[in-house]
């Protein structure tokens, strides 16, 4: 079973989070780091449907959500922690090999692109040498 982590944007979230955002990213890059944090994001109206985390406990979605920066400095208003059972895990979706089992995944279907070593954004400075892909799809763990 996970945990599914709702956050709901308390106003103007646009001009508040980014004051804490270093601060949010490193913890979920923590949580990722331990494989707890599956998925992390906002949806495509923040202000109005606020955002969700998937962890793969409950454990780490209230230890998450009681040291999140965003909660501490108000970014968010409300949040809710619910229990999933993911009913559909398929073994390798979309043709992505090791997806579906809870590891985190960079790919990209652009073509020729740079996938950074680290599985982290393309053309982000930090995440170490980029190696050139010429496939359809690209798949690096993180």
């Amino acid at each position: 079973m996970k945990a599914v982590v709702f956050y709901e944007s308390a106003p103007d979230v646009a001009a508040n989070a980014p004051a804490h955002a270093p601060a949010h990213r490193a913890r979920w890059d923590e949580f990722s780091r331990r494989g707890e944090l599956l998925m992390i994001g906002p949806f495509a109206n923040a202000q109005d449907d606020g955002a969700m985390a998937v962890f793969t406990t409950r454990a780490a979605a209230e230890e998450f959500v009681r040291g999140d920066p965003f909660v501490l400095n108000g970014v968010v208003s409300k949040w809710t922690i619910l229990d999933w059972n993911e009913a559909l895990i398929p073994e390798s979706p979309g043709g992505l090999p090791g997806a579906g089992r809870g590891r985190p995944m960079a790919a990209e279907d652009f073509g020729f692109v740079p996938v950074p070593g680290g599985g982290g954004a393309v053309g982000v400075a930090d995440q170490g040498p980029a190696h050139l892909v010429d496939d359809d799809v690209m798949v690096i763990p993180a």
